[in-house]
């Protein structure tokens, strides 16, 4: 009788379990971030597709490749993205995507004209954010012959380091823009103040660079030189 009172007890209180639940209705997981996907074409001014055309969330660096007609998909999780697309032979070009449209985007050959809109925000954009990884690196005019005798005509060593003994090598970044000015010098290894200033001095009088190049044209890059200071 016991054992018999237990078994009703527990098939009331699963009943009262699932009229709660139906009551209470299903569970509501938490909400992740919002997920974006972008899908678009790429093709030329006269409506050729674009296969192989990287195509780069700017901030997040994630990227994916358009295939054989054109077309690529990236997912997202940013309601207004900035995308940078990059293709051998044309220009780069950068994107701003809004809404949830598939975006049509032209790409347009290195050399040939291309509108002046889009040449006004290609130059605005080249001048704010260096590329990573261009087909010509930024070079010293006169390249190493000329650089030497750059350094032989204005390097000094600082008389105070002389006198500590000091012999170390600084290490100077800094971009070089697409006309090939020095732009946002600093010492990115340094030792004595002394050395990091007269190094910096060297970069910062420095003739115009022979800029970085990315199919076929000149763009903003970032490099570094490796000053050595040596006492005979």
């Amino acid at each position: 009788m016991l054992a018999l009172t237990r078994q009703v007890a527990a098939l009331l209180a699963g009943c009262f379990l699932l009229a709660a639940l139906l009551v209470a209705g299903p569970v509501t997981r938490a909400a992740g971030p919002p997920r974006n996907v972008l899908t678009g074409r790429v093709r030329d001014p006269e409506s050729a597709p674009l296969p192989g055309v990287v195509v780069t969330l700017k901030n997040s660096g994630k990227s994916t490749t358009t295939n054989a007609t054109g077309y690529f998909v990236l997912d997202c999780e940013e309601a207004a993205p900035t995308l940078v697309l990059n293709c051998a032979g044309y220009h780069s070009q950068t994107v701003q995507a809004q809404g949830s449209a598939p975006l049509d985007i032209v790409l347009y050959k290195a050399g040939a004209p291309v509108p002046a809109s889009l040449a006004i925000a290609t130059a605005l954009e080249a001048a704010k954010n260096p590329v990573a990884a261009p087909d010509e690196a930024p070079t010293f005019p006169g390249g190493v012959t000329g650089y030497r005798a750059y350094l032989k005509q204005h390097f000094h060593y600082p008389e105070e380091a002389q006198r500590q003994n000091i012999s170390c090598e600084v290490v100077v970044g800094f971009d070089v823009d697409e006309v090939g000015r020095i732009l946002d010098a600093e010492v990115v290894k340094g030792c004595a103040p002394s050395l990091n200033a007269e190094a910096l001095r060297l970069v910062r009088l420095m003739p115009w660079w022979t800029p970085a190049r990315r199919a076929g044209q000149p763009v903003r890059a970032t490099t570094s030189l490796h000053i050595r200071f040596e006492l005979q």
